[in-house]
Parts: structure tokens; sequence; C-alpha cells
């Protein structure tokens, strides 16, 4: 579990994936505040990147599935506790959050291949599960049903690939 290890030396690149944390960009502005928290304690290239997933019930509608995913040099359990902290304070009642952990890049091609088909088309959890523990990618559960560790694989992966889009932040 990587929220028990202690790091020696430099700190691997951490990917961290969030979704379904809420309506209205909460889920984005849980990264972007996990992200300037992780900047004021000194921690190095830290990033935010977000990936647009498929949803079929928002056809026709004004809005976007988007997960999030933020990269930081730092120890896997002081990210993991920040983040999970923050996504468990600010997800709403009715929300299924989730997360998803991994360390430096790049990524297994089966890991990329299986985050670019959630871009496209509906994948099952056990799917997910079965491909992210084929290769340590750690999924969280953090409420409600958990579904949200589907679209929190898809950006902790399409990040730590070079394949999510980078979203600027500010301290």
């Amino acid at each position: 579990m990587l929220s028990n290890l202690t790091w020696i030396g430099k700190p691997p690149l951490v990917f961290v994936g969030l979704d379904d944390i809420g309506t209205g960009g909460r889920t984005g502005l849980v990264c972007r505040e996990a992200a300037q928290e992780l900047s004021k304690r000194g921690y190095r290239k830290v990033s935010i990147y977000s990936v647009k997933l498929v949803n079929p019930d928002l056809l026709g509608k004004d809005c976007e599935n988007t997960a999030w995913a933020l990269a930081v040099e730092a120890d896997p359990g002081l990210v993991l506790s920040i983040v999970g902290e923050l996504a468990v304070e600010e997800s709403i009642q009715d929300s299924n959050p989730g997360a998803a952990i991994l360390l430096d890049s790049p990524p297994a091609e089966e890991l990329v291949a299986l985050a670019t088909r959630a871009t496209r088309e509906i994948v099952s959890r056990e799917e997910v599960y079965r491909v992210a523990e084929a290769y340590d990618v750690e999924l969280w559960e953090l409420g409600g049903d958990g579904a949200g560790v589907i679209g929190a694989f898809a950006a902790a992966v399409l990040a730590s690939a070079g394949a999510a889009t980078e979203v600027p932040f500010s301290v």
C-alpha cells in the first residue's frame, strides 16, 4: 500500500487521478487545491491535467464528463493523504468519488489502451481493476459506489503517458 511507504532519496513522480467528486467542476477544484498545497510545501514538478471521458447520459446536454489528475514529485503517502482528504471533504452526498495512483511514467501499453478506450466508450470497473492490478496502479473508492475509479484511472494513466491536457494553475 503506497500510503505506508517512506521514500529515501529523490521521490518518484506520482500521478493521482480523481473523478466524480461532485458537480460544477468540483473535481478540478480539488485537484487545483491539492496542487497549490503541495506547491506551498515546496514540492516540485506539480502539474494538473484534465481528460474528457465518454458519458452517454450527457449527450445533448451542455456539459462534459471530465476526470482530473495531478502529478508531483513527492512521497506517494503524503500525496495520497493530501488529495484523499480533500476529495473526501469536498465530495457531495450523491457522488461516487474515486482515485487512482501510479508512479513515474511512461505507463504500460495495456494501461494506455484501456484509459484511451475510457475516453471513447464505457469500460467496466472490473476491467479497470484487472488491468490496474496487473501493473501496480492503486485504485481507491472514496465514497458512494466508487465508480469514479474508472475516470480516475484514465486521468492518471493518460497524464503519465503525456496524453492528457495540462491545465495551468497558480499558487
